[in-house]
């Protein structure tokens, strides 16, 4: 299991995208929807239980989840309830949106 993780931190607060390794480059879509896993955006740095707590220090506006491995890694650190995980072509994935 590869988790991927990438920060996009314009100064004032940061978007967090989270995803399986294998997911990056693919396309998936499923009625009108449709989500482009562009290594861009989620192809990041490996993350590990070690690690995983210094990527949420300061202000973080949003998190993206895409992949079985990063939805499990995150219901295991009580961070996403089970209502925020939506599923593309059987994959789970999930926008949580910071108040």
């Amino acid at each position: 299991m590869t988790i991927l993780v990438k920060i996009h931190d314009n100064g004032k607060s940061k978007l967090i995208a989270v995803c399986d390794s294998e997911c990056i480059g693919k396309i998936y879509s499923e009625g009108d929807l449709r989500i482009d896993i562009k290594d861009g955006f989620y192809g990041g740095d490996s993350i590990d239980e070690v690690n995983f707590d210094s990527v949420f220090e300061g202000e973080v506006s949003s998190i993206n989840v895409f992949g079985k491995d990063s939805i499990d890694f995150f219901e295991k650190k009580c961070l996403i309830n089970e209502d925020e995980i939506k599923e593309i072509q059987g994959i789970p994935f999930a926008i949580i949106i910071m108040m």
